[in-house]
């Protein structure tokens, strides 16, 4: 991306997951099933690797283009992500009833390559400075006697607490998304398709509805963003007891906890999300990485990196316990994660007290 610029990897991005759509509709017609298995996970792969790049030069160019109120871009691309996540299924319900499989993908992913067109022929131009002109910073912010990184990498940003710190707020959240998707459709399957797709809804819709408010709280100082991930971490470990219910309380499942437990798990990512990233790109600012795309890219893939694996481990896990130990039980592996996330902030905050960092 610090090579070819952030613009021309979100248009190859779109570009490249706009025929991946496509492709996998044309899969349909191939009937031996190894080779269908086989191409499928080969599309798959590809959508991953071309998604990979979209959101590092997305928040590189939020970073460019709004220095000032990161959060809130981010805020506001959240939304309509949701609000895609809300109408998507039901859009290609109706068109898959209406059109079948293949033309479902063919035509989403006709659409994403006309976006990808568009960008590139009206939107306008993002000016790439390598030396420190966005001003995410100021000077009396950086910490004393720290000198500039030239030569920044993973490992360096490795070091910085606050950025760890970031790393297990995200990776708690994500882990808990892919938690909640992989078995509350068992834990809840009395539920009629309808009134479970409404209480997947429910967490989706308050997601979307909440990530204006954590965004322009973030960047306007309402809030720390510190605070902001410690009580998206506590809205999430709420959000767990009550969808067990809690393993050691004398009731039964119920409808309602369900919905209360999606909709205190929405707001809680919506405070982890907004700010993860521009709380560790401050971070790694302050403790000497240049102010260039180079660091914005650095940060943003260490974002997407660190989700995706908490995604990844989150269903992995949530299969495993709900064999070994059931739902209920189940639940307080997040609830722990949580509350080690909220610890270890505090422990953040005493350190902070003792030696100058950034927090």
């Amino acid at each position: 991306m610090h090579a070819i610029g952030p613009q021309r990897v979100v248009n190859l991005a779109f570009f490249g997951i706009g025929l991946c759509a496509i492709l996998f509709g044309c899969l349909a017609f191939i009937e031996d099933r190894t080779l269908f298995v086989a191409l499928s996970i080969l599309v798959k792969i590809l959508t991953g690797f071309f998604d990979g790049g979209l959101y590092p030069a997305v928040f590189t160019i939020y970073s460019i283009e709004t220095p000032d109120s990161i959060s809130t871009s981010i805020a506001i691309f959240e939304v309509f992500f949701g609000i895609g996540a809300v109408a998507g299924p039901i859009l290609c319900g109706l068109l898959l009833e209406a059109v079948g499989f293949t033309y479902v993908y063919v035509t989403v992913g006709s659409c994403i390559i006309v976006s990808a067109v568009a960008i590139f022929l009206f939107a306008p131009k993002v000016e790439v400075k390598n030396g420190s002109s966005t001003h995410l910073i100021h000077d009396e912010e950086t910490s004393e006697g720290t000198p500039r990184i030239h030569n920044p990498g993973f490992f360096k940003l490795l070091t910085i607490p606050t950025v760890l710190l970031v790393v297990f707020s995200l990776s708690t959240t994500s882990a808990s998304i892919g938690f909640i998707t992989a078995t509350s459709a068992l834990h809840y399957s009395y539920l009629t398709p309808t009134m479970m797709a409404a209480m997947f809804t429910a967490g989706t819709v308050v997601y979307t509805l909440i990530c204006p408010f954590w965004g322009y709280a973030a960047d306007h100082g309402w809030i720390s963003k510190t605070n902001i991930m410690v009580a998206g971490a506590a809205l999430i470990a709420i959000g767990f007891s009550f969808l067990g219910p809690l393993p050691f309380l004398p009731v039964e499942r119920m409808t309602w906890c369900g919905f209360v437990a999606f909709s205190f798990h929405g707001i809680g990512i919506g405070g982890s999300v907004m700010t993860a990233y521009h709380h560790a790109l401050k971070a790694a600012l302050v403790d000497g990485f240049p102010d260039n795309s180079h660091t914005y890219g650095l940060v943003s893939s260490l974002y997407i990196a660190t989700f995706s694996l908490g995604n990844a481990v989150g269903p992995f896990v949530s299969g495993v316990l709900y064999d070994v130990v059931g739902f209920r039980w189940g639940t307080m592996f997040i609830i722990a994660l949580g509350l080690l996330v909220i610890v270890s902030a505090v422990l953040l905050k005493f350190v902070q007290l003792k030696k100058k960092i950034y927090i």
